[in-house]
Order: structure tokens, then C-alpha cells, then sequence
């Protein structure tokens, strides 16, 4: 049987050069604070405030679907306005006869 004998090298003191220890450390320090704004207190631009609303409630979702809706039919009317009733497409009057229900 042949068995490898793994013998760790540890550098002299003479070898050891404190830059090579200093560097990655820096890096690290910069990444961490000043790219994601640990400290920083505002909650808009720190990464650890920003939370996606995954979980939507029943009437979260039916305001915004009316709200939806009423953007909607706002940009109809004011075409309506601003051009007249005729110049709306089919689709345009059958959406509108949906949302003023």
C-alpha cells in the first residue's frame, strides 16, 4: 500500500510578508461595508432592509387590481376627451364597457 503523507510547509520569518495578509483584507473590509452599506442607515439603500413583499394580502391584490383598472380607464377617458368617442378600436369600447361596470 502507498501512503501520501501530506507534511504542511510553514514559511520562516524571513519569508513572511504582512502585504500579502494586509491586501485580501482590505479587499474584504471594502466589499463588505461599502458595497452593501451595512452601516448605513438608510433603510433604501441597505441591502439588508431591502425585503421583496412575496406574501400578498387578499385586499392588497384587489387594490391593485382596481388600481390597475383605474389607470386603465383613466387613459381611456382622457383619449376619449381629447379625440372623441369615435376614434376609440372595437377593443378599445368593449374594454371600456368591461371597466365601467
Amino acid at each position: 500500500m502507498n501512503f501520501i503523507i501530506f507534511i504542511p510547509i510553514v514559511p520562516s520569518s524571513s519569508d513572511f510578508n504582512p502585504i500579502l495578509i494586509i491586501i485580501p483584507v482590505l479587499i474584504l473590509v471594502y466589499i463588505l461595508i461599502l458595497k452593501t452599506n451595512i452601516f448605513s442607515l438608510d433603510k433604501k439603500s441597505n441591502a439588508y432592509y431591502k425585503k421583496d413583499k412575496k406574501y400578498y394580502s387578499i385586499e392588497d391584490k384587489y387594490n391593485t387590481v382596481k388600481i390597475e383598472k383605474e389607470r386603465e380607464l383613466n387613459q381611456l377617458l382622457e383619449k376619449i376627451n381629447k379625440k372623441g368617442i369615435n376614434n376609440l378600436s372595437a377593443k378599445e369600447k368593449r374594454r371600456l364597457d368591461e371597466l365601467s361596470k
